[in-house]
């Protein structure tokens, strides 16, 4: 059995190779073709954060409702996970890749069936070349108790003046911490988290992903980046969903629901954020792509 993929980078920085996040995309004829168990081994065995499967339907007794319908399902190297922004975008990629924009249509826009979160769309700018994705907003609430234990392993070498507050994102079950302005993109980019005492830690919530965030600068409105090592992914190079959390706290804090943002990884990766009138449930995250490689799977 041979199956296509290729490894997109999802969020790059413009003009920047290697940039963004990489995501290996394995395309199906129906989800049920291979077992769960193979997804998870195929993720093991490409070890990047995210590996996403999309297939035309569930099984053989589902059919395609159109050519711009999709079922898709992602894994890390430890297991599935129920929402992932960045190899949703470069899902969305391969498949755009594969189209022809023969109408010289400005927008094209291509649906997922997902397990866990519902419908999700991906448009394709062909303009600018960029894509679009809309992901659910996920509220933080002000953490407590136990849970700021966490803090002490996650911004090493620990100071309390720079820590402005402390969150948690009861449906993503993601920390997030916010640093206090004077520390910029530099101090954010030299904390230094202390992985395997962070999974140690017995908190009041279950905790999967944290991320720590700062005030931007010039055009940037704020930057971040992503910790799982929960997960088995230290450092996530861009993480969308992580993103839907950013933009239920910084756009108040802001005052505004149009943002640009960084995240400051080793790869780095840029993101335009935004949540729109009549959608205030939805994050819309839009970013470049690039197909990095492509060929077939032999099983």
């Amino acid at each position: 059995m041979s199956i296509p993929f290729a490894i997109v980078d999802a969020f790059c920085l413009p003009g920047q190779d290697f940039s963004g996040n990489p995501a290996a995309v394995c395309l199906l004829t129906h989800d049920d073709d291979i077992t769960d168990e193979t997804k998870a081994r195929i993720g093991a065995e490409f070890n990047l954060s995210e590996t996403s499967f999309v297939s035309t339907s569930w099984n053989k007794s589902i059919a395609q409702r159109s050519d711009k319908d999709f079922t898709l399902r992602w894994f890390t190297p430890e297991g599935e996970i129920a929402l992932c922004g960045h190899a949703t975008l470069a899902s969305a990629k391969f498949l755009f890749s594969k189209m022809k924009n023969d109408c010289n249509d400005k927008e094209t826009t291509i649906y997922f069936e997902t397990k866990f979160k519902g419908s999700l769309c991906a448009t394709m700018h062909w303009d600018s070349g960029r894509i679009s994705i809309n992901l659910p907003l996920t509220p933080v609430k002000e953490m407590t108790g136990n849970d700021l234990e966490f803090v002490k392993y996650l911004v090493e070498p620990f100071d309390v003046s720079i820590v402005h507050s402390a969150y948690y994102v009861p449906s993503t079950k993601y920390l997030f911490i916010r640093l206090n302005d004077r520390c910029g993109e530099k101090g954010l980019i030299d904390i230094k988290p202390n992985y395997h005492r962070l999974c140690d830690v017995k908190g009041e919530n279950p905790v999967i992903g944290a991320i720590v965030s700062v005030k931007g600068s010039g055009d940037i409105h704020f930057y971040s980046r992503f910790f799982a090592p929960w997960l088995g992914v230290n450092e996530d190079p861009v993480c969308g969903s992580a993103h839907c959390a950013l933009m239920s706290y910084w756009p108040t804090e802001l005052k505004s629901n149009k943002l640009l943002a960084k995240q400051c990884s080793k790869r780095g990766g840029r993101l335009h954020c935004s949540i729109r009138e009549g959608s205030p449930d939805r994050v819309y995250l839009e970013g470049n792509t690039k197909v990095f490689s492509h060929g077939e799977l032999l099983l």
